[in-house]
């Protein structure tokens, strides 16, 4: 049964605000949730931009001068969502619209498992737009759906509480714009933590009602958590929700073996939620054994938020500019920002301070309080309270910062509770029925010290702010100020409509005052979530550019490797061509690969990418010849590795712009790249330049190699990749430097001081090419090997350092395969070795790999082979999963190629089939189907337990009428 409030004879009273009043303060407060989703995500939603940051492309090459756009980023801080999870969610939505169910992605750091775990968020219910959605619409509907979602879990679990529904949509807006759900928004985290108050409300149900069928929904919320693919958040509520369903049930039942009974109806809810995502979860869990490492993730007590962090909750800017990327702090907003609102502050102090007028059982407003203070003595003090709780799952690899989530869920509640409050204690006094008699003195010394403790609240608050403030860098003093007022404004005005809403008698100015207090909640909000939340042109999300289409055209299935951010990591898979780095979970082998090219390569453990000095030493390794890389891609100003030679510049400089052509001394022979200095920049070029290099033979005036950029500012050292290799070494020309918008001046040459000084990058016997120049450089590689390849020989070595040493060595030729094990030198097909490791004869093969289309979980491949020999895969095959047959006949597929794998064959036509399954799917698809059942057979047993009961009583009754 349904625990009911107290309602003692004695305790009638005549009702605080007429029902006209509390239907009109109802409207303005849904009024107020629908404005704030209007004005938030509103214009995604009909068709105008794109609820993601797609914008943040222009940042870099291609896009940058293929965009030609100076309007850049809504939101620096969001590049995870667009180069890592969107791809990722687009990847496996089109696969299955190709009727493939894509459990590998095959373009990101020599592949990584895909469909088969939930990472990307896309089984979570909110996401279910995507499968039907064009990309560009999808993310605004699915942040509709998450909204719609904490609405009604916040309405159901108040409404159980006894809270009136005027203050469920303040609850819903305040959660909606605490800190965790404003910054991280478009990552699977948001989709997760909007299931918390339908898991809090399911909790409720369980531990009230202690019935078999209450563990239905509580399971199917859990499950969509789950399915939501970051566990770490499910975590978190679940420890909070242990704690509310033991007190819950002992706050209602008061008796041993009740509160037993509703723990285990709790606790049987949430074993059906894991098997109700076990098809994901276990496949997860596997992959985290087998591939993850987590040994970078460790927390200790010391890694907890700042106090400045928690007084972002107040003034959200104190964890930097977001829109532009200028922050300051230990970390990323993202993980810092602990929005709240001052007014939400207020409405939670008044569920502590003021004092129901009735208590009952629904009350549970001190466990919230508690709930309150122990998420942020861990998230902001630490110490050895963290300490303890990072002996547990999920604390001990995740940032506490992520508690944010629990702590706005929280205040949301308890804000509601407190504008509850306020409605009920605006009004006149109950009717007194009973003899009790009053105690004036004590609730004098209350006031008091309510009173005081308000006021060194609010100093505390005062002069946080101000050390806050001065402890930023000076470059915001302005913005800080600004919000600091903004917060006392908003912080005096909710407490003079507290006090109106308590003091006055008048019912008019009751509900005014009271309808004032939505709208300065949703007001801030709408300005935090403007600030945050990403909104770009529908024409920026991952549009096309000459080089992505050179690559889409010329790369095959081999490998690009990009330089810094050019073609920004993880985006390729929009695209479908493959590269050396990515944003995905890598294995220790392929990073070991990574790290030998490029000590800084690995910008997270997840994030990786070649840098220009990675560049240019090791732009000959045979590590990038044997992972297939045939292309480098650069940002444009990159000068292309190549021969030096130097142009003295003197302090004269020659004209550009405005009509006028700088033109160098006549030159000879082939180049990669010129350089020149435009040393004060362009002046009237603030929407941009087109920078124009042309080569033209100074007899002629024929063009021999030319390329444009546009650049949003030309200042300082400029470089210029052109296609000039195959000009003959005794072919002159004279560089032409022009641009078509703003006028500078360009450093002139020592020798000629009305010529530009222009130094050049000749040419070397390297292998490079320039293939591709404008908006990015594509250079060519001519040594790299195919992604798929012959090996007639075969070399064993164990040590894993050593095996890098010999991928990275030039006299390991091609036609050998490095294998691990000395028995995978012998096998039924495996080529006959010599003594040292070496097949004698050599055999060859032609290989063709077939096109598959979207079936992305296999590559086909067939041989035709003159004598045995091994299919080398250069792709990270490191981990479970993979199979390989030949010829439809098992075979063994054995680790190669540090990263990679191989499989040997005999001489003659063969078929091979390397297909990828998600380890642990089909056991964990069953176990779902396990779940299913389980579910239907609670649903169904107590639904026919309820109608036999229902005839026996039928019976009965008849029984009865007779007898009478």
């Amino acid at each position: 049964m349904t625990a009911q409030p107290d309602t003692a004879p004695h305790a009638h009273r005549r009702s605080a605000v007429p029902v006209a009043a509390r239907r009109v303060l109802a409207v303005v407060a849904w009024a107020s949730l629908i404005v704030f989703v209007v004005l938030s995500i509103g214009l995604p939603l009909i068709g105008i931009g794109t609820f993601m940051g797609t914008d943040i492309l222009f940042r870099f090459a291609p896009w940058a001068s293929a965009g030609g756009s100076t309007e850049v980023g809504t939101n620096a801080m969001i590049g995870d969502t667009i180069d890592s999870g969107v791809p990722q969610m687009w990847t496996i939505v089109e696969a299955a619209r190709h009727g493939v169910f894509a459990e590998w992605l095959p373009y990101q750091a020599g592949g990584s498992e895909l469909g088969g775990l939930p990472n990307s968020g896309l089984y979570s219910p909110i996401s279910f737009g995507w499968w039907f959605l064009p990309v560009a619409v999808a993310p605004g509907f699915t942040k509709l759906i998450e909204m719609i979602v904490v609405t009604i879990g916040c309405a159901l679990l108040l409404r159980r509480l006894g809270v009136p529904h005027p203050a469920w949509p303040i609850a819903s807006v305040i959660f909606l714009s605490s800190g965790f759900m404003i910054s991280w928004t478009n990552w699977p985290q948001t989709r997760v933590a909007a299931f918390i108050p339908l898991l809090f409300w399911a909790l409720d149900r369980a531990a009230v009602r202690k019935r078999l069928l209450d563990a239905v929904p509580l399971g199917l919320v859990l499950a969509s958590m789950l399915l939501g693919g970051f566990p770490a958040i499910v975590g978190y509520a679940l420890y909070a929700g242990a704690a509310y369903v033991l007190v819950r049930a002992i706050v209602v039942h008061r008796r041993f073996w009740k509160v037993v009974l509703a723990g285990l109806v709790s606790a049987l809810g949430v074993v059906l939620g894991f098997l109700l995502s076990a098809w994901t979860l276990l496949p997860f869990a596997l992959n985290a054994v087998a591939v993850l490492d987590f040994s970078g993730r460790r927390q200790g007590p010391e890694n907890h938020l700042s106090v400045a962090d928690l007084l972002s909750a107040f003034v959200p800017g104190l964890v930097g500019e977001v829109s532009t990327g200028d922050t300051w702090g230990s970390s990323s907003p993202v993980e810092r920002l602990s929005y709240v609102g001052a007014v939400a502050v207020v409405l939670a102090l008044l569920a502590v301070l003021v004092r129901p007028w009735r208590r009952g059982r629904r009350d549970m407003s001190v466990f919230l309080v508690v709930g309150l203070l122990v998420s942020a003595v861990l998230v902001y003090l630490g110490g050895p309270v963290l300490g303890a709780a990072q002996q547990l799952p999920i604390f001990d690899s995740n940032r506490i910062g992520r508690l944010r989530v629990m702590l706005g869920f929280f205040v949301a509640i308890l804000a509601a509770v407190g504008f509850a409050r306020l409605l009920d204690r605006a009004g006149p006094e109950p009717v007194a029925t009973s003899t009790t008699p009053r105690r004036p003195l004590k609730r004098w010394l209350w006031g008091l010290v309510t009173l005081g403790s308000g006021l060194a609240a609010a100093v505390l608050l005062a002069l946080g702010l101000q050390r806050a403030v001065m402890s930023a860098p000076e470059r915001f003093a302005a913005l800080l100020e600004t919000q600091v007022l903004a917060t006392v404004v908003l912080l005096a005005a909710a407490v003079v409509l507290v006090i109106v809403a308590l003091v006055t008698r008048r019912a008019t100015i009751r509900v005014i005052a009271l309808c004032f207090v939505p709208l300065l909640v949703t007001a801030p909000a709408v300005v935090v979530a403007d600030t945050w939340w990403p909104k770009s042109d529908a024409a920026s999300v991952y549009p096309e550019t000459p080089t992505t289409t050179y690559l889409e055209r010329n790369l095959g299935e081999s490998r690009y490797a990009a330089v810094d951010h050019a073609m920004l990591t993880g985006t390729n898979s929009m695209y479908r061509v493959r590269s050396l780095g990515g944003h995905t979970f890598q294995t220790v082998e392929w990073k070991s690969l990574l790290l030998r090219l490029d000590r800084e390569s690995l910008a997270s453990a997840t994030y990786s990418t070649l840098t220009y000095p990675g560049l240019i030493s090791s732009t000959d390794s045979p590590i990038l010849d044997r992972l297939a890389v045939k292309y480098f891609v650069m940002e444009p100003n990159l000068p292309v590795p190549g021969r030096y030679e130097e142009t003295p510049a003197s302090e004269e400089t020659v004209a550009i712009g405005g009509g006028e052509v700088a033109v160098s001394t006549v030159r000879t022979g082939p180049v990669r790249s010129l350089s020149f200095a435009v040393p004060d920049g362009l002046a009237g070029s603030d929407e941009g330049s087109t920078l124009e290099v042309s080569l033209v033979d100074p007899v002629t005036d024929r063009v021999l190699a030319s390329t444009s950029t546009w650049y949003r500012s030309i200042e300082g050292q400029r470089s210029v990749a052109i296609d000039g290799g195959d000009i003959a070494a005794d072919a002159s020309w004279r560089a032409e430097i022009s641009v078509d918008h703003g006028r500078g001046r360009v450093a002139a040459d020592a020798t000629d001081a009305s010529a530009a000084a222009v130094s050049l990058n000749r040419p070397m016997d390297d292998g490079l090419t320039v293939a591709h120049t404008g908006d990015a450089t594509v250079v060519e590689r001519a040594t790299a090997l195919d992604r798929v390849r012959w090996a007639s020989d075969g070399l064993v070595e164990r040590d894993p350092s050593r095996r890098v040493d010999l991928m990275d060595d030039p006299l390991l030729p091609p036609s050998t395969v490095l294998l691990e094990d000395p028995e995978d030198l012998t096998g039924v097909d495996a080529p006959t070795a010599a003594t040292d490791g070496s097949q004698s004869p050599a055999s060859t093969a032609d290989i063709r790999v077939l096109d598959q289309g979207w079936d992305l979980n296999r590559t086909v491949v067939d041989v035709s082979a003159d004598g045995a020999g091994w299919v080398v895969f250069a792709d990270s095959l490191r981990r479970p999963g993979w199979s390989v047959t030949v010829d439809g006949v098992d075979s063994r597929l054995v680790d190669a190629e540090q990263a990679g794998a191989a499989v040997s064959v005999g001489p003659g036509e063969h078929r091979i089939e390397l297909s990828y399954r998600t380890p642990g799917l089909d056991q964990g698809l069953t176990v779902t189907v396990v779940g299913g059942v389980l579910a239907a057979f609670i649903v169904a047993g107590t639904q026919v337990m309820r109608l036999v009961r229902r005839t026996g009583t039928a019976r009965r009754g008849r029984r009865d009428t007779t007898d009478g």
